[in-house]
């Protein structure tokens, strides 16, 4: 698999004019591939173990928490040693901006906590539990919850 260029990425979930949401900044092309790249690549890891999402299972939910997290990253400050001065050390209108960013940084993760809960599963995982009955000595029925998952992929009863 050849590296991919970020500033050259095709985004598969979204356009790239599905971002920003609501902002009044323009943004360039290549920095909101670069934003879609690190979006999506993270929306696939919290939803399906960094697999590519197949486009049959693509969802409004998937595709707004895509454009929530893109806006994010192209919206919060981009403090690098290079374009610091001394000024902006103490700037308030930075930290009001990563305040708003961080907004966007939520509602992604509220999208994809109920994406994960809708299928019951968290990073191709499921966390539905199951309980299965034991017999003790003294006869009585116990029931342990165990989390579903591969560890027994063979046990149909699971």
């Amino acid at each position: 698999m050849s590296a991919i260029n970020p500033s050259q990425y095709q985004p598969r979930y979204v356009t790239l004019d599905a971002i920003p949401l609501v902002e009044k900044r323009t943004y360039t092309d290549t920095e909101k591939r670069e934003a879609l790249f690190s979006a999506e690549s993270e929306l696939e890891l919290d939803t399906n173990n960094g697999l590519e999402i197949e486009d049959d299972e693509i969802t409004h939910s998937h595709q707004n928490a895509v454009a929530n997290l893109g806006t994010y990253y192209l919206t919060k400050s981009q403090v690098t040693p290079e374009s610091t001065t001394l000024g902006d050390m103490s700037d308030e209108s930075s930290e009001a901006a990563n305040t708003h960013a961080k907004k966007y940084f939520e509602t992604y993760k509220r999208i994809v906590s109920g994406i994960n809960d809708a299928d019951g599963t968290v990073g191709g995982k499921s966390h539905k539990n199951i309980a299965v009955n034991t017999r003790s000595r003294d006869k009585m029925d116990h029931k342990y919850p165990f989390q579903e998952d591969d560890r027994f992929p063979d046990d149909d009863r699971l």
